[in-house]
């Protein structure tokens, strides 16, 4: 039996080494931009703003999202998503285990199962070839029993806050892009038509200005939180000196375009001011909305960066691994010495006891860094849609 135990784990080994290569094609979505032909050159500052803007999808990468055979957090989801994913328990099971080759967690955990497999082998032949040490191994398991409670407890406060850093920064981008909306908003609203009963075009070029620093901000954040080069988006959206402006500041992008945005609002209402006869209280109360929206941007960023630069403490996640690693070398000790336990079921009891611990610690160190998991991708194109939707209802309000 314990020859036939020990052939079966070599099998499982190789099984185990095959499904951990297994990593999964990556599906590129290209924007639809790519695939429409050339605009025609502008001829307004208004098409201008609107093919630069509607160019930034053909600057940036493609959207690059996991495999289509599973669902993902790493995109925006539809009804057919949520549709799939809430079907009844027993299809959903079946579905999952269908594309469980296919698993990215998988992946990464199957080299540990591999190697408790083989370990749980050797420790199975060596203990049938001196079978006198089955005695002073015997009352392990109940030991490893006792362990098991606070290692369990170790991963779920662990996977817990890491939950909570992914739906802080999902938050956080909520905000951002509540933000970015109503301050395009505003700007058209207070800035374009007493621009236009002027019959000057300054209010208009600042206000579309705005609109440009506005469409490439959660494309400049995304670039800041993923290491991601944003110099070919910049300065192809922005005006040279305005580009080289940006680039060349000492702070982060996004602050910068944050403290450009303020200062063209501010520029914009000081001259409003100057034609007026008298202080207008219509601006006054802009002003104040459009510097909430500014605050809101600037505490977007801080939130992000927070997150992006403190993880969960290190000791911690140090601590639960090398706890956790002891108790899976530990593990097949304890239970060889039980004698109701076959070999063939001790290697597999370990295997399944691995790949559900180091699962855990796996999706608890992935939810951890939330910016890679997120569609931001999705989202800054979404994002610039709407600052881009925006300047078109103002420009088409029926008169």
């Amino acid at each position: 039996m314990t020859d036939r135990a020990v052939w079966f784990a070599c099998l499982l080994s190789c099984c185990l080494a095959s499904s951990s290569t297994v990593t999964p094609p990556p599906t590129t979505l290209y924007n639809d931009v790519l695939k429409s032909p050339p605009s025609p050159p502008p001829s307004s500052p208004f098409d201008s703003f609107r093919h630069d803007v509607s160019q930034i999808g053909s600057i940036t990468s493609p959207i690059t999202s996991g495999s289509k055979r599973d669902s993902s957090y790493s995109k925006l989801w539809d009804n057919a998503d949520w549709e799939e994913h809430c079907a009844p328990s027993l299809a959903r099971y079946i579905r999952h285990m269908l594309r469980w080759p296919h698993s990215t967690t998988a992946a990464y955990v199957m080299p540990t199962v591999l190697v408790v497999s083989i370990w749980s082998a050797i420790v199975v032949k060596v203990v049938d070839v001196y079978p006198n040490l089955l005695g002073s191994l015997g009352g392990g398991s109940g030991a490893l029993g006792i362990s098991l409670a606070p290692i369990l407890l170790l991963l779920t406060l662990k996977t817990n806050r890491s939950m909570d850093r992914l739906l802080e920064a999902r938050k956080t981008w909520g905000l951002m892009t509540r933000a970015l909306r109503s301050l395009m908003g505003l700007c058209c609203t207070y800035l374009l038509p007493l621009d236009e009963t002027n019959g000057g075009s300054s209010a208009t070029d600042c206000t579309l200005l705005i609109g440009r620093y506005l469409s490439i901000f959660p494309w400049v954040l995304k670039g800041t939180l993923r290491a991601e080069d944003d110099e070919e988006l910049i300065r192809r959206v922005l005006p040279p000196n305005e580009a080289e402006w940006v680039l060349n500041s000492p702070a982060k992008r996004p602050s910068a375009i944050v403290v450009r945005i303020r200062n063209l609002i501010a520029q914009q209402l000081k001259e409003q001011e100057q034609k007026s006869s008298q202080p207008s209280t219509v601006l006054t109360i802009g002003h104040l909305q459009m510097e909430e929206r500014l605050c809101d941007l600037e505490t977007s960023f801080g939130r992000c960066y927070r997150i992006y630069t403190s993880p969960i403490p290190p000791t911690y996640t140090r601590h639960t691994s090398r706890v956790l690693f002891l108790h899976l070398l530990l593990l097949p000790l304890g239970l060889v010495g039980a004698t109701s336990v076959s070999p063939l079921l001790l290697i597999l009891t370990c295997a399944l006891t691995s790949y559900v611990l180091v699962g855990i610690d796996e999706i608890g160190l992935e939810v951890e860094h939330a910016f890679p998991m997120m569609p931001l991708q999705p989202l800054a194109k979404r994002i610039q849609g709407e600052i881009l939707n925006q300047v078109i209802l103002v420009k088409t309000l029926p008169s």
